[in-house]
């Protein structure tokens, strides 16, 4: 049988040492200043990571283009995600990667063509996630165009991920 004890007061420890089995924490209770800086807590306990944007002004052109280099111990690639200012007319196309240290991350390339309208947005499939220190990301862009029909214009794309510090 489980012993309740109420204390009324403040309890001070001395020792190093509270061993309890679990401890429940009122909503609220915890606060950011009760955190310490060197708290080192997973990225994936935080509401959200960073974003990196990036865009390519004017027509759309084959480039290779650094996102991110990764300074720290770890990150998780959450997600990535383009569009364009205006669609492709006809039979053109682009399509847009993301790699990391020159090798796709995705499960395959996003292609923004005539049925893509507008800031509709392409999301990619990530099924290379993890990051380590010292890796980089690149966004590359490469455009097919038929005949003399319209390139897109304005490519624009956004990498949300999870980094933790070491």
């Amino acid at each position: 049988m489980a012993v309740v004890m109420t204390l009324t007061g403040d309890l001070i420890i001395t020792g190093e040492i509270l061993g309890p089995t679990g401890i429940a924490y009122p909503a609220g209770s915890i606060e950011n200043v009760d955190i310490n800086a060197a708290a080192a807590i997973a990225a994936s306990k935080l509401q959200r990571g960073p974003i990196i944007m990036g865009n390519q002004s004017g027509t759309a052109a084959d480039e290779t283009i650094i996102a991110l280099f990764c300074k720290g111990a770890t990150a998780t690639l959450k997600s990535f995600t383009v569009s364009n200012l205006t669609a492709c007319a006809g039979s053109t196309a682009l399509t847009v990667d993301l790699k990391k240290n020159g090798t796709t991350v995705l499960s395959a390339v996003l292609t923004l063509d005539s049925s893509d309208a507008a800031f509709s947005e392409s999301e990619g499939v990530i099924t290379v996630p993890g990051l380590v220190n010292g890796d980089y990301l690149t966004v590359v862009i490469d455009v097919t165009q038929s005949g003399t029909d319209t390139i897109a214009t304005g490519v624009f794309w956004q990498v949300e991920f999870d980094a933790d510090r070491s």
